[in-house]
């Protein structure tokens, strides 16, 4: 329910800029890869991606033939999943059989999962350029963006399968002061469009650097890489 009330705001958003201008009017949906700004082992710890939905819609205002100005506003699920690996390589029944170990940890898990929605606003500077006869562009974007924390829950597997079997809590973020709900970070994408219908289908390779710590304790950002289908239309 609220994600549909934040998306049935985010849609709105951009329409009320669209008439105002002319614009491109686009909307967004991918996959996120998403981590903290760890190294790759913390604290014993297996850090690796987390996978995650973003949706957006853009307004865009057209600068010249190749230069477009806009805003995205969306929601990105983030977060990270940590995984202890000495369980299977302590563990009697695994030891001292290393294949069975390393089978057994890409099944399966031992350790925690950080879960995270963020409503996002990058502004972004967008350059294209057409290919061949029109119908196909190459485009990239980059820009900068503030984010706040909406919900996050922390999921504890034990020897489990990630989102079965372990235990799933809401974080109560108003009586957490140690996590930073605001965030704030750079944007990048590349991708290709082509023409089909009224607009363009557009395919790009995101990417998110997060600049501000997730908490007081962590001392981590937020980073996610992933890839979105779009439809873009020009209103005049």
């Amino acid at each position: 329910m609220k994600f549909r009330i934040h998306l049935t705001a985010l849609i709105a958003m951009a329409f009320l800029t669209a008439a105002s201008a002319q614009v491109t009017f686009g909307i967004h949906a991918g996959q996120l890869h998403s981590w903290h700004s760890q190294a790759l082992t913390y604290n014993g710890q297996n850090i690796s991606f987390l996978k995650g939905l973003s949706v957006s819609v853009s307004a865009y205002k057209k600068v010249n033939k190749y230069l477009q100005l806009g805003i995205e506003p969306g929601i990105a699920q983030r977060g990270q999943k940590n995984k202890y690996p000495d369980f299977f390589r302590d563990n009697t029944f695994f030891n001292p059989s290393l294949v069975l170990s390393s089978v057994a940890s890409s099944f399966f898990y031992t350790g925690d999962v950080y879960h995270t929605t963020y409503i996002q606003l990058p502004c972004m500077a967008k350059l294209q350029a057409p290919l061949g006869n029109g119908k196909l562009g190459f485009f990239i974007k980059g820009g900068a963006g503030i984010a706040w924390l909406a919900t996050a829950y922390h999921e504890m597997g034990t020897f489990g399968i990630e989102g079965i079997g372990g235990q799933i809590d809401k974080v109560d973020l108003k009586a957490n002061d140690h996590i930073n709900r605001m965030d704030w970070g750079l944007y990048g994408s590349a991708g290709l469009s082509v023409a089909a219908g009224a607009g363009h289908l557009a395919l790009s390779f995101d990417s998110y650097f997060g600049m501000a710590q997730t908490s007081d304790w962590d001392g981590g950002q937020n980073r996610s890489i992933g890839y979105s289908l779009g439809y873009l239309i020009d209103l005049k």
